[in-house]
């Protein structure tokens, strides 16, 4: 039921900006890659075999750092006349991939392959799998123009996380039940993450631009776990996006005047 929600309104919103988008002003098309830490508290600190939340684990990887590719796009909602500036919005989409593991309290945690077998206390995980992450930041900001084609935004971003299953299932059993698994990520809103942006811009050509971006997101609701670190969850990532202009940010613009009658576009020899 969770899904086809977020399925509806997934393509509500693509419905939606297909019908604005043609009269805005498309600033540029964006090609990104990032690489991002999540924090994961759910493993034993190693002064501390047991762990200061009273639980012991196995196959639970310390520091996951994955890797992202982005597509978006930048549209220029409003453009300030007192200081050099503009309002945007840039929606993307980002996909990643690992592994994660179920342990049979029904807790999911990122992992990898070799350690399908992974436990808690004593009782052993249910299996591992992989999972593509498919994230939607949708941020709106601002940003401030300089000198020479540059510029430093600051934008806020829902983010939508919407993790699938793409095979390489591991664990004790033939075919492990990973039901719990899907519904771990999407129960208590986990799959809404609200993030920070910061970027730099810069000019390489008149057709081509370059950004560095840094992001912070958590999940409100993962914070209120108490058997977990404020961190667990908590995700901060750094990359690169290049940014191509016309004749792409051309695509938004009204058209050309019709020419004259008795004007041809391209007259004759005579």
């Amino acid at each position: 039921m969770i899904l086809r929600r977020l399925a509806l309104a997934i393509l509500l919103a693509l419905v939606l900006a297909l019908r604005v988008v043609p009269a805005l002003s498309v600033d540029a098309v964006l090609l990104g890659f990032s690489q991002a830490w999540t924090g994961n508290g759910y493993v034993p600190t190693p002064d501390d075999p047991d762990g200061p939340y009273n639980f012991a684990v196995t196959g639970s990887e310390a520091m996951p750092i994955d890797p992202f590719l982005g597509f978006g796009t930048r549209i220029v909602l409003l453009e300030t006349t007192a200081v050099s500036g503009a309002l945007t919005w840039s929606p993307t989409v980002q996909v990643g991939w690992r592994y994660y593991l179920l342990y049979a309290s029904g807790h999911v945690v990122p992992s990898q392959i070799e350690a399908a077998a992974g436990a808690e206390g004593d009782v052993p995980g249910i299996a591992s799998a992989r999972v593509v992450s498919v994230r939607l930041p949708l941020p709106i900001g601002y940003e401030v123009r300089m000198a020479d084609a540059h510029a430093f935004s600051v934008a806020l971003s829902p983010t939508f996380v919407f993790r699938i299953p793409a095979g390489d299932v591991a664990g004790g059993d033939e075919d492990p039940d990973l039901s719990n698994m899907w519904s771990f990520f999407y129960d208590r809103t986990r799959f809404l993450m609200p993030e920070l942006v910061l970027s730099y811009r810069f000019a390489m050509s008149e057709y081509l631009e370059a950004s560095l971006f840094a992001t912070y997101g958590v999940s409100p609701l993962d914070l209120t776990d108490t058997r977990l670190p404020w961190y667990d969850q908590m995700r901060i990532a750094a990359g690169i996006e290049l940014g191509l202009r016309p004749p792409f940010a051309g695509l938004a613009r009204p058209r050309e005047p019709r020419l004259p009658e008795g004007v041809e576009p391209f007259p004759s020899d005579e």
